[in-house]
Order: C-alpha cells, then structure tokens, then sequence
C-alpha cells in the first residue's frame, strides 16, 4: 500500500473499487467531504460512508499508473469494466473526473487546459514517486491527454533530474489533435461535425437523448445501452474552440490507436488519419465508440494497454 501524497488537496480523485456484493462504486475525495457513489445518479450518502477517507491506493508491484482520460459527456463510471480489469492485472488506475463535463454550471468556464490541471494533479505525485504511466484516452479525452504528455516523458523529466514519467499512450477513437494554433472546430471547417447527436447553445453542447443514445453506444445491448445512456452528463463547448498547442506528433513516447470501425461519433476516416498522422500502431475493432463496455473488446483493450505498459501478461493475439 502506498499513500497518495496530494490525497488531502482539494481535487477530485475517482479510483474503481468493489462492494461486497460485487457493485461498482467510485471513492470521491475532497478535503471537505468524502462519499460513495453507488450508482452515477444516487445522492444517498450514509453516515458511515462519510466517515470513510480512502487515503490509499493498492501498489501493484510497481507496475505503471494507468491513467485513463474519459470523453466529452462521459462520467469515470462508464469505464468501470475497463478500470476493474486493469486492477485485477495488478495496474493502480486513475480516473478523474474531468472539469469540462459534469452536472452542474461550473464547467462552463471550463477548457481543455483545466481538464490538463485534473489529469496532473492526480498523476503527478506518483511520477514524482518515480513511478512510470500510461496514458489511455477515449475520444476527446485525446485532447487533454495529449497536453498531459508534455514536458512529462521519462526523458522529458530525466534531463530535468526528476524520478518518473509517461511511457506510452493508447488512445481510443480519440479526436485528432494534429495541427497546432486551430481549435477542433475550427479543424472541422468552421463547424459542428457532431451536430447528429448534440445540440449548440451559448456554453454548453446538449445531448440529443435518442440519437447520442444510438451515436455511443450503437452495437451495444439494450439494457447496457440505456444504462450507460442514462449516465451521460452535460459537456462544455469551450474544450472544441480553444486552440491546440500540443500535437499527437509531437508526443515522443509509444503511441497505439485503437480504432472502432463501427464508430458513429468519431468517423472511421478520421480515426485512421489520426492514426496515420500522429505515427501511432494502429489496432482496428469491428465496433461502435465504446469498446470498453463489450466483453471481447473489452479483453482486446486491456491487452493493448498491457503491452503498452510492457507488460508480460499481454496475450500473442497482438
């Protein structure tokens, strides 16, 4: 066991664990409070639960951090499966929440470098442990995963005499970030491209229920497709029309794009470019934008980021 030193600042840190009788539940610490979420629409909190302050985090033989960047809309409950199989390999995973999605109105003030501050601060006092890390991004998550990387390789940090570093990252049907000085929109020419399943208003991007239903989670099952719709949050449009500083290209580690070619979120085509462009190994599955919430992708995704992580478990169908 190992103390995570930044546990008592005021972030949100989320990490996977079991109940007993096997729900998923998600630890949200802050220096204020700290409570269970039994499901991502309960607000029931009981005594004892507020009692309970998980200042540790299992050390799994020091293998790398995965640090698991979500997509726009999405909550870390989403990557349960995803996260719990990591865990069961033995890799301590972080997932924070990041600041431009969520249900309340603080995120509208929020961009991309404020999602960038989330995934440092729960990353970095492990790098400064000297602990390694990958990196997993789904969708626009690649976009703040990307910037997470810079100046943070172990290279990176080794010329500047500190312990630690990135080692790889996997990005998952992850929007391209390929050129410098534009925003996505303006990648787009200038307009949505996504506007079959959201709306547009002054600060925020609005679900449209039925069709991002179908949009995420188009090859799903019926009730896990409803379950995981239910959980969908709101997303600030600041993060797609603030420039890129930081490229795919410019990310000096090992690089694995996971495309899913049933994908109706972000374009097979625009997948492969990304892959193409940002000199990354490539990965094709034949299915929709979440991969994580099927069991043989599911499997698929872990031995990627196994491998990533240069671990020996990693099965040969790679």
């Amino acid at each position: 066991m190992i103390r995570h030193p930044e546990a008592e600042r005021v972030v949100e840190w989320w990490f996977a664990c079991q109940s007993a009788n096997g729900d998923s539940l998600f630890w949200h610490t802050t220096r204020q409070d700290t409570y269970l979420h039994v499901s991502p629409h309960s607000n029931h909190v009981s005594p004892r639960q507020q009692r309970v302050r998980p200042t540790y985090i299992m050390n799994h033989s020091e293998k790398p951090i995965i640090l698991i960047a979500h997509g726009a809309w999405q909550r870390p409950w989403h990557y349960r499966n995803l996260i719990n199989r990591l865990r069961s390999k033995g890799y301590a995973t972080l997932v924070p929440s990041l600041a431009t999605s969520g249900y309340d109105d603080a995120l509208i003030l929020n961009s991309y470098p404020d999602d960038v501050r989330r995934l440092h601060e729960v990353l970095l006092p492990y790098l400064s442990q000297g602990r390694k890390a990958v990196i997993v991004a789904h969708s626009y998550g690649g976009v703040p995963a990307t910037h997470a990387v810079e100046t943070h390789t172990v290279a990176e940090r080794a010329a500047r005499g500190l312990q630690g570093g990135i080692v790889s990252v996997v990005y998952i049907a992850s929007l391209p970030v390929l050129q410098k000085g534009i925003s996505l929109y303006e990648a787009g020419g200038n307009q949505w491209l996504t506007l079959h399943f959201h709306d547009v208003d002054e600060f925020k991007l609005p679900l449209k229920r039925g069709p991002a239903t179908d949009a995420f989670y188009n090859d799903l099952e019926e009730s896990v497709k409803v379950e995981a719709a239910a959980a969908l949050c709101d997303q600030s449009r600041r993060p797609f029309e603030e420039a890129i500083r930081y490229t795919m290209q410019d990310v000096m580690v090992p690089k694995t794009y996971v495309i899913c070619k049933d994908d109706r979120v972000v374009p097979v085509q625009t997948q492969r470019l990304a892959a193409l462009t940002g000199r990354a190994r490539k990965i094709e599955l034949d299915c929709g934008h979440s991969p994580f919430l099927k069991e043989r992708e599911l499997d698929v995704l872990v031995d990627v980021i196994s491998k990533a992580a240069g671990g020996s478990e990693a099965r040969s169908i790679l």
